[in-house]
């Protein structure tokens, strides 16, 4: 059950990038923004992994489904995970900033 949940969080968070993408208009035709990483954020909490792969023009995806996570009761993801995570794509965000400057 475990494996089964760590691969459904990394799909989701592919999907997630995927989704933002077809939203916006785009098609696998009409690749992501040049240059644009695709970036990892992670939480193991005891048997439960949260893993979402993103993009920094995707981040209030993210947060969204942070937030959905958070307040899943068949998840444990508490409140202070959450905001972990989120400072983590925050601190992500920044240093692709400079990375960039």
């Amino acid at each position: 059950m475990t494996t089964l949940i760590t691969t459904l969080l990394i799909l989701v968070g592919a999907c997630l990038v995927l989704a933002a993408e077809l939203r916006a208009g785009r098609t696998k035709e009409e690749p992501m923004a040049t240059g644009e990483d695709i970036l990892v954020t992670a939480l193991v909490k005891g048997r439960e992994k949260y893993v979402i792969l993103w993009t920094p023009s995707h981040a209030r995806e993210v947060y969204d489904t942070l937030c959905r996570w958070r307040d899943d009761p068949e998840l444990s993801l508490t409140d202070k995970d959450e905001v972990r995570m989120w400072t983590g794509v925050q601190e992500q965000l920044v240093e692709e900033a400079q990375e960039t400057q």
